[in-house]
């Protein structure tokens, strides 16, 4: 029809010719301009259809002999599945690989488990870039290995399956590439072939559920012993993976969220810690707005959006002798972008100046003075050691986080 000129104006023509006689053939469309851009200008012009009888008239009768005489020699390449006689057995497993030549073969079933290898081999001998492309096992019909290499290298080949083995062609390798076949043997014991069936079956095996198999059910895994253990789960009561996961989970929230709520704190599995702010009282500057507070004169009451936190003799700057004075009318942002450091005397920052200034995150404390000077109530908590468990220990709180195991009544 003619080249396209990237720069220039394209001129394109053509002729298509349908016969009236052609099969299958009712209507004939002319498509133009399809799948263009909206900003090319197409301009369609001569286009002509002409009517034409088609001057070949079929025959009255069919021809009495072919017209042809049958090919005397086959075809070029082999047909796809030509009949092998000569099935390769795979090697034993002590007598290594065995060479198979590419193009038709047929290969036996393995009653353990066979390969065929694409392998380089060089001039020493040495077998390198060794990939499996199909397989056979426990008696099975071979089959294109797993994986996106077997998959594509033989795309466009399948295999012939026969009683006595599989067939398939082999494509054409390059001069230093071999078809290889290897044998390979495996066994499992009795606790192996249980643990097996039992990951199949559960989320996980332990030592525990392999031996109340064997003595609860049998010693080894057979077809009627895993039908009396699957049998047995069905009797089991019904339990439920979400709430076995909401009774040993506990996200760390303050307040309400879209996706959550938060537990009351006097419920088990609730978190407690020793430290003033967390991670979620920092490092999000969409709380521009929260300020930390200080009430009272000396000792003083630090508070989170009028919250109190923890009492302290002096606002914890860091830097000693920096002359910072607390604002304690207005307060201070926290719209800093440091995380709160998670421990007694971790730093965290708040905004001083117009600048972010560390500060250490000092430790929950009341007493009878500084309950005095809250207009919010502190509620005073029985003892509670005992039913606090240190948490998070690989951190460096150094167990200053707890969980609560027994529930209080508020």
């Amino acid at each position: 029809l003619g080249t396209w000129d990237a720069n220039g104006f394209n001129r394109f023509q053509g002729t298509l010719t349908i016969k009236k006689t052609t099969p299958e053939c009712s209507r004939a469309y002319i498509m133009v301009g399809r799948d263009l851009r909206t900003d090319w200008d197409l301009i369609i012009d001569d286009v002509e259809v002409t009517f034409m009888e088609d001057t070949s008239a079929p025959s009255d009768a069919p021809s009495a002999s072919p017209t042809f005489p049958p090919t005397i020699s086959p075809t070029n390449k082999p047909t796809a599945f030509p009949t092998v006689s000569n099935v390769i057995e795979c090697p034993e497993t002590t007598t290594g690989q065995l060479e198979v030549q590419e193009g038709p073969v047929m290969l036996a079933k393995s009653d353990g488990l066979c390969l065929l290898i694409k392998a380089e081999v060089g001039s020493d001998g040495m077998i390198s870039r060794i990939a499996p492309v199909a397989r056979s096992f426990d008696g099975h019909d071979w089959t294109i290995y797993g994986g996106e290499f077997a998959v594509s290298f033989l795309q466009d080949w399948d295999f012939d399956h026969h009683s006595v083995g599989s067939q398939i062609t082999l494509p054409e390798l390059n001069e230093n590439e071999r078809y290889l076949l290897k044998s390979y043997t495996h066994s499992l014991s009795n606790d192996e072939a249980i643990a097996r069936f039992l990951n199949t079956v559960t989320f996980g095996v332990t030592s525990d559920e392999i031996n109340g198999f064997k003595d609860s059910i049998g010693p080894e895994v057979t077809k009627e012993n895993a039908a009396i253990w699957i049998q047995q789960q069905i009797e089991e009561p019904v339990t439920s993976h979400r709430a076995y996961l909401r009774k040993r989970s506990n996200a760390r929230l303050t307040e309400p969220r879209v996706q959550y709520t938060p537990d009351h704190p006097c419920d088990v599995g609730s978190r407690w810690r020793m430290y003033t702010f967390s991670v979620k009282d920092g490092h999000q500057y969409w709380y521009s707005s929260r300020r930390v507070g200080l009430v009272g004169d000396g000792p003083y009451v630090i508070t989170l959006d009028g919250h109190p936190r923890t009492t302290v003799s002096s606002f914890p700057w860091k830097k000693q002798n920096s002359g910072f004075v607390f604002d304690q009318v207005n307060g201070h942002r926290i719209n800093c972008w440091d995380h709160p450091e998670e421990w007694i005397n971790g730093t965290w920052e708040v905004r001083y100046n117009d600048n972010c200034e560390h500060v250490l995150n000092p430790a929950v404390y009341f007493d009878d003075t500084s309950k005095t000077m809250l207009t919010n109530p502190v509620v005073q908590l029985p003892d509670i050691g005992n039913g606090l468990e240190v948490i998070d220990t690989h951190k460096k709180s150094n167990g200053q986080e707890f969980i609560l195991v027994n529930g209080l009544d508020d």
